[in-house]
Parts: structure tokens; C-alpha cells; sequence
């Protein structure tokens, strides 16, 4: 069974298209189970905390950040079986931690809209989820504008 999980922020339509993304990949749908990570920078400094998730019978779409729902509803419309876990703290390290402990076989992350500056740099969060995840990671671009 595939794993894979799907880290989102606040954007919304970025989340739809991450889900959008794993929808493309070539995992059947019937053997993976997709987890939606919401990390939020919180209180906690120094580690994470995984905030408890209920069953999924017991979760509902109103507990969940607005990008989350967004990803979740587009991959249950592509046939995924989906989780949520949310975490506070630093968010590489809350994304790196919930794949390592879910022993994700990928994550996914959205890169945010950059200024030239920022797109020289990459983006941090994005980097060091790159470099430190130990994992394949699918980055997906903001979409693509008139001005770009």
C-alpha cells in the first residue's frame, strides 16, 4: 500500500493542486491512503506536537483548516482514501516528523508565490523539506500567472 502524505499551508487553490498532482501520479487509488498535513507554526518552539486526530468516522470537515478540506475533497473525488493530521511548530520539522513516523513512501508540497528575490532562494521551508525529508518529494509550483 502507498502512502503518501500532503503537506499543505494556507493556500487553498495551491492545496487543490497538490491534490491535483498526487491525482496524476500512476499509484492506484484503491491501494493508497493519502494523509493531509495542516502544520502551523504554534506555541511549541523546540518540537513538534502532533495534535491528536480523531478516527476518521469522527472527523469532521469543519475541525480542519480551509486548504486541508480543499486537498481532501479533491483527492476523495479521485477515488483516495484520505487522514488528516495537523501539527504545531516548526513546519519542515512537523512535515519531515509525520512522514518519518507514517513512513511515507512521498510528500508533497506546494511552493508559494516567490518575489525574484525569493525564487533565486527557493523558498526555505520548501529546501530544507527537500534536503532533510529522506524520502522522494514532489514539489508543486504556484500556478502560473499573466505577469510570470
Amino acid at each position: 500500500m502507498a502512502r503518501i502524505l500532503v503537506a499543505v499551508g494556507e493556500d487553498e487553490e495551491l492545496a487543490r493542486r497538490q491534490a491535483a498532482s498526487v491525482a496524476s501520479l500512476s499509484v492506484a487509488t484503491d491501494a493508497s491512503t493519502v494523509t493531509v498535513l495542516h502544520a502551523f507554526a504554534g506555541q511549541t518552539t523546540d518540537t513538534t506536537d502532533l495534535v491528536e486526530t480523531p478516527p476518521p468516522s469522527e472527523q469532521h470537515p469543519t475541525d480542519r483548516h480551509p486548504a486541508a478540506i480543499a486537498a481532501a475533497e479533491a483527492l476523495r473525488e479521485t477515488g483516495y482514501s484520505v487522514e488528516f493530521a495537523d501539527a504545531t511548530g516548526d513546519p519542515v520539522s512537523s512535515v519531515v516528523e509525520v512522514a518519518a513516523d507514517l513512513d511515507a513512501d512521498a510528500i508533497v508540497v506546494g511552493l508559494g508565490k516567490r518575489s525574484r528575490v525569493g525564487k533565486l532562494l527557493f523558498g526555505s521551508d520548501t529546501q530544507s523539506v527537500l534536503v532533510n525529508a529522506g524520502r522522494p518529494v514532489l514539489v508543486v509550483p504556484p500556478a502560473a500567472t499573466a505577469e510570470d
